[in-house]
């Protein structure tokens, strides 16, 4: 099924670059870009279901403790990469027409570079914006299409989830800016799907109390406290 609407959404994009924009395809177009979007969310609830049980079911068989190897692993290719100012910001700190740009760009080449457009798309999941999260919903069905669910499950709590930490710890320890309201939001929240799981769980405890120890995050509280209930 998963495959099939992939394949949907793959003949919509196709048919809407080869047509041309003008009055007369004005609604044809329109009735293409609602089927699209239609789709690219019937697809984001058959993934989030799926990721779910297998992410429980991944959890419950790993070992408790995390790899220290593979952590520090991860953690130096991100203080090394050249590339990650450019990468992430355009993804994360953006307006919306770079954000949606950069997604679409990375859809069409079928592969992330690094992990900065990794992260930097499992973020705009969690966008407050239908348009960006449906957008990186179908940029990570493509980019994902040729990996197993497990190994997809071993690569975000090995890969993704430690460099959306560290993000979060160095975001979160610095001064409370009104314009990074945003940011806030989409750390915080795409850190709810891993709260309540066996991995990294001290590290991310650690954010939602140090962002409940702050009053000027205090609209931030709400999903801290979900956090928190769903880790107990």
């Amino acid at each position: 099924m998963t495959e099939k609407l992939i394949e949907a959404l793959a003949r919509i994009d196709q048919e809407v670059k080869h047509t041309q924009v003008n009055k007369s395809t004005e609604y044809h177009l329109g009735q293409l870009r609602a089927k699209y979007a239609k789709i690219s969310r019937q697809l984001t609830e058959m993934q989030q279901k799926t990721e779910i049980k297998s992410v429980q079911q991944h959890l419950i068989e790993r070992s408790a403790a995390p790899d220290p190897n593979s952590l520090l692993e991860q953690m130096q290719f991100i203080q090394t990469d050249q590339n990650y100012e450019l990468q992430f910001s355009n993804l994360v700190l953006k307006d919306n027409d770079i954000r949606i740009q950069t997604l679409q760009t990375i859809q069409q080449r079928g592969s992330f570079n690094n992990v900065q457009e990794e992260a930097g798309t499992y973020l705009c999941k969690f966008d407050t914006e239908k348009i960006i999260q449906d957008q990186a919903q179908a940029t990570s069905l493509v980019c994902y299409q040729d990996l197993l669910q497990e190994e997809r499950v071993q690569h975000m709590c090995k890969k993704i989830l430690t460099f959306v930490l560290a993000y979060g710890e160095n975001l979160f320890k610095k001064k409370f800016k009104k314009s990074h309201d945003l940011q806030y939001k989409m750390v915080l929240k795409s850190l709810l799907p891993f709260a309540g799981m066996n991995v990294q769980k001290d590290r991310i405890a650690a954010i939602f109390e140090s962002v409940l120890k702050r009053q000027e995050f205090y609209d931030l509280f709400g999903i801290c406290q979900q956090g928190i209930q769903l880790m107990q």
